[in-house]
């Protein structure tokens, strides 16, 4: 399964709690804040669940956010990444 998610709150603790370690997770928008480093992030807390962590590039761009400020097992994917995440990985929930 693949879960897309948009905002930057407990919604994240709780998809990412729920992914079996078979499940992807895919932070887009304000939910790539998530994965800067630091103490307070949900990420750092259930980051085993999921089989992997991406963020999407442009938003942590748009945001100010290099990856060298994120936490060193987060992936991070393009708009064409982003796609082959949406082909590779069903079924799709979204989190908005």
């Amino acid at each position: 399964m693949l879960f897309i998610i948009n905002k930057n709150s407990a919604e994240i603790a709780s998809c990412i709690a729920k992914a079996s370690t078979d499940d992807v997770v895919l932070l887009i928008e304000d939910a790539v804040f998530a994965v800067v480093e630091c103490d307070a992030s949900p990420i750092v807390q259930i980051s085993g669940s999921a089989s992997a962590i991406y963020a999407l590039s442009a938003d942590l761009q748009a945001r100010g956010i290099g990856e060298d400020a994120c936490y060193k097992h987060i992936k991070f994917v393009d708009y064409l990444g982003f796609v082959e995440l949406v082909v590779n990985n069903n079924p799709i929930r979204s989190v908005f």
